[in-house]
């Protein structure tokens, strides 16, 4: 799962998150003058399936089959970026798997099971 970019670096620079069936997030980076990709950052903290993703600038959330919701942010330009990243906030309010999630302005989020 891949849907966005969530920061561009620069002229050509983009970078995106994608979460899979290991419970990790990667956060890569696509340049598109060289063609190339590369995984910058590692984000765990899921003990489920990614299910869906959703972004808004430089801050993103995640739905898991682990029912929770987590809030990531990536670090301010001009900061150093470490290779991993642990979520900023834990949300717990499903029964079920959290199979959609989307913005609907800059503070509020939607989901659904």
């Amino acid at each position: 799962m891949c849907p966005f970019d969530i920061a561009r670096r620069d002229e050509g620079g983009h970078e995106f998150p994608c979460g899979s069936h290991d419970q990790i997030i990667l956060i890569w980076t696509y340049d598109q003058n060289k063609n190339s990709v590369q995984s910058l950052i590692t984000c765990k903290g899921h003990q489920g399936t990614i299910e869906t993703l959703a972004a808004q600038k430089t801050l993103f959330c995640s739905g898991s089959f682990d029912k929770t919701i987590k809030l990531w942010g990536l670090d301010d330009e001009g900061e150093d970026k470490s290779s991993t990243m642990e979520c900023r906030l834990t949300i717990n309010a499903h029964n079920e798997n959290i199979s959609s999630i989307a913005w609907m302005s800059s503070n509020e989020l939607v989901s659904a099971p």
